[in-house]
């Protein structure tokens, strides 16, 4: 009986280690969203990742075989689904929690890279994040964000992670059981609230008793221009500064009421434009044949800013002037029109014009193409312009390349989505009609259009007059001297 205790009691004393281990662990991993306050030194930790609950209803792990292609009309009940659940836990009502989800461990094999192959993700039952099989493994990455969200604090956060492949009507028998795998990873996130409201926390993890910009004391962190971080913490926490999202983490080791300075220095006086967020206004002006007005972007029949102009249809008319970040990509900002600076149509002898009574009837619309991408290179400007030169390689008119870099569907693919999808994008819904250098297909004399209408993206013969809508590539030194990027305000460069 003796012995029997002795073994007991030690065996009571392993548990509890173990538990005491298990602690340590959870704490010195985990991460925080700071608001900061301005004009004080102090950052406040809002979350951590013990302050939610995760329930996987079938695992977190996908193991994917694209067996057999469905339509967009059988997503809902063929497609591969993934639920989760995510409570808030002991969280004040005035604290926002923000998660990332994410895909990691990705295992794709290459030939379902193709822009047919989606992994959708769903929250509160609504499509909020589209990944491509064309946009995985990029550089042999094996993680891809699929999106983060702010949790609701009073109910159950409903997710679904949705894998399928898009039947394109073609012979796609070559990517059938194809093998896709991924874990589905969600983590709190650490997100500095620069210009949201602040609110007021007495129970700070980390104080902040200096900060330093360029040599000068500083009550706020830098907010303009890119600038390098680096941290000093009495009690040897670890500081992350991404200069990019203006954000800031702290890992592992990290204590509890240590207090930390923190020194940045500018990388550059002025911030590159390849760093801002896409959809940013910017002032820029084309200067390679366009004309008057329409060159800094204001939109064909323009009257004034309760009447933005129109193409081919006085009342569906654009709701915005100017230019846009489109996307970055390889470190240059892609910038398009924000609504369309011209109308255009091809008549049958392939004459551009903005009144045509016939179309082109060559199979692919070549000669409509050429004219879209033609006058686009007008709004080129060597000064910003990639390479410094104005060609084919820095000015275009959209086309479906773009229109996947901004949603991640191709042409053919949002051809069969229903009237309003696209809405979730300004950069796609501007109130008008307009073209896409992008044939419906070879064997076909129509292009695809955006039907502002109907607000689905369409196909049609080239004798409407509907919008232009040029697309420049920027040099990657372009820099902002001034501006914050609104509408009201867009961002001046040089």
């Amino acid at each position: 009986y003796e012995v029997m205790l002795v073994k007991y009691k030690k065996l009571l004393f392993t548990i509890l280690v173990i538990i005491l281990v298990m602690l340590t662990l959870m704490l010195a991993t985990s991460y925080a969203w700071y608001s900061f306050n301005t004009g004080s030194t102090t950052f406040n930790a809002v979350t951590n990742n013990s302050d939610v609950s995760i329930d996987f209803v079938k695992g977190d792990y996908i193991n994917n075989n694209a067996a057999i292609p469905i339509s967009s009309s059988e997503i809902d009940e063929y497609s591969d689904k993934y639920q989760f659940i995510v409570k808030t836990t002991n969280n004040p009502k005035d604290n926002d929690i923000l998660l990332n989800v994410s895909l990691v461990d990705i295992s794709i094999d290459n030939p379902l890279r193709v822009s047919d192959f989606k992994v959708e993700l769903y929250y509160q039952g609504s499509l909020i994040s589209t990944v491509t099989g064309n946009q995985l493994m990029i550089s042999g990455a094996t993680t891809k964000l699929l999106s983060t969200v702010t949790l609701n604090n009073n109910i159950d956060n409903n997710f679904e992670v949705r894998v399928y492949l898009l039947d394109n009507g073609s012979d796609q028998s070559s990517l059938m059981n194809l093998n896709f795998s991924a874990k589905i990873q969600t983590e709190v996130v650490s997100k500095l609230k620069v210009n949201g409201k602040v609110s007021d926390y007495s129970d700070a993890d980390i104080q902040v008793t200096s900060i330093t910009v360029d040599g000068e004391n500083s009550k706020s962190i830098p907010t303009d221009g890119y600038y390098t971080m680096s941290s000093t913490c009495t009690k040897g926490s670890s500081l992350t500064w991404d200069g990019y999202s203006k954000t800031i983490t702290y890992g592992n080791g990290s204590k509890v009421g240590d207090s930390c300075s923190l020194v940045f220095t500018s990388a550059t006086s002025n911030k590159l434009l390849n760093t801002v967020e896409v959809g940013s206004y910017v002032k820029y002006t084309g200067n390679n044949g366009c004309s008057g007005k329409a060159c800094e972007g204001q939109n064909a029949n323009y009257v004034d800013d309760n009447d933005m102009g129109y193409c081919d249809n006085s009342s569906q008319g654009f709701i915005v002037n100017g230019w846009r970040i489109a996307y970055i990509k390889d470190g240059s900002a892609y910038l398009i029109s924000a609504g369309s600076p011209e109308c255009m149509c091809t008549s049958k002898d392939g004459t551009a014009g903005t009144s045509c009574s016939d179309h082109e009837e060559t199979n692919g619309v070549p000669q409509h193409l050429a004219n879209l991408n033609a006058k686009a290179l007008t709004y080129c400007n060597s000064t910003y312009s990639y390479n410094n030169v104005c060609n084919s390689s820095s000015s275009w008119n959209m086309n479906t390349d773009d229109f996947q870099s901004i949603t991640g569907d191709s042409l053919s693919t949002a051809f069969n989505k229903i009237s309003g999808y696209y809405d979730r994008y300004s950069l796609i819904s501007n109130g008008g009609y307009y073209w896409f250098a992008t044939p419906y297909s070879s064997s076909s004399t129509d292009a695809f259009y955006w039907s502002s209408g109907s607000r689905v993206v369409s196909y049609d013969a080239s004798r409407n007059a509907i919008g232009l809508r040029p697309v420049l590539r920027l040099r990657s030194s372009v820099v902002v001297v001034s501006g914050r990027g609104t509408y009201k305000d867009p961002y001046v460069i040089q």
